[in-house]
């Protein structure tokens, strides 16, 4: 492991003893990430992530002239629609 990669390794695993789940996938193949759930480090053959939370924000489109409008969450007004990424 270099530096960077170190620091990555070390920022993952305080994420963890602070209570924030865990994802992991092979190094080698770069497949899907999966929930970490075997509870040991293997930094030489996976690597891990904190996983990330899904992001929301509200649209609101207009058929007149074809545009969409976006913004953070908000009132939740009667019109706008509201949007959750969907994270593998």
């Amino acid at each position: 492991m270099n530096k960077e990669q170190t620091v990555e390794a070390i920022r993952v695993m305080q994420g963890w003893l602070d209570g924030a789940d865990i994802q992991f996938r092979e190094r080698e193949f770069q497949n899907p990430w999966s929930d970490w759930k075997l509870k040991y480090w293997d930094f030489w053959n996976y690597e891990y992530r904190i996983k990330p939370e899904p992001r929301e924000w509200e649209v609101l489109l207009d058929h007149h002239n074809w545009t969409m409008t976006i913004r953070q969450p908000g009132e939740g007004d009667r019109n706008w629609i509201k949007v959750r990424e969907i994270i593998e």
